[in-house]
């Protein structure tokens, strides 16, 4: 599940994130900065992004924090090759 649909599944609960640095958004090309710390171009393009600032409060972070794993959830119902993964781990 690449970094795309994570941001848009977040964006829809109203938590903004990106893929990627800044100074490459918009780039579909794997973070250079996370290919340089070991990742996978696959991993790499998987990442998310969350910019904090001094507007924002502990709940703001924690709203964050839960939201992810629930955006996850959504979209690996919604995909029909998690479920056919899924479905053959399980034999």
């Amino acid at each position: 599940m690449g970094g795309d649909a994570r941001v848009l599944a977040l964006d829809e609960m109203g938590i903004e994130a990106s893929r990627g640095a800044a100074c490459t958004a918009g780039d579909a090309d794997p973070s250079s900065v996370l290919m340089a710390m070991g990742l996978t171009g696959e991993k790499s393009r998987s990442s998310l992004r969350f910019s904090l600032g001094k507007q924002n409060t502990q709940q703001d972070i924690d709203r964050a924090i839960a939201a992810i794993p629930q955006a996850i959830g959504k979209l690996r119902k919604s995909s029909s090759f998690y479920l056919t993964r899924q479905e053959l781990l399980k034999k």
